[in-house]
């Protein structure tokens, strides 16, 4: 979750992963986001496909309930080649935290381990 900035955190995404990222705000619900003091121009849900994923997100509905501690995102996608986990990883990586340098697991064969410098506010 984000705390208003989620079109701006996908949009940082789409310019790596490629695609389209499909947003959908709170204004655009059934009965309108205005209601119970939800902010109607945050962020409902994203969806930005990534081969056979899809990376999703969301605003905050409500600013006001955001605790003010800020806590790192994490962000999992597959890559075709090595070349491609080696440019996620770099882009992603820029201005962010490296918690593990790009390294094959057990479990993958390539395993990207960043912060980046967007963040979301912890509940």
């Amino acid at each position: 979750m984000f705390d208003g900035d989620c079109r701006e955190a996908f949009t940082f995404y789409a310019g790596i992963f490629g695609g389209d990222s499909v947003f959908f705000k709170f204004d655009e619900m059934p009965g309108g986001g205005g209601a119970a003091g939800i902010d109607g121009d945050r962020i409902m849900n994203v969806m930005l496909p990534i081969g056979d994923s899809v990376l999703q997100g969301c605003d905050v509905p409500k600013p006001e309930e955001v605790a003010r501690q800020k806590s790192a995102f994490n962000v999992m996608a597959n890559a075709e080649t090595k070349e491609q986990a080696d440019y996620y990883f770099h882009s992603l990586a820029s201005g962010g935290y490296i918690s593990m340098p790009i390294e094959s697991t057990f479990w993958v064969l390539i395993l990207v381990c960043v912060q980046t410098n967007l963040v979301f506010s912890g509940w």
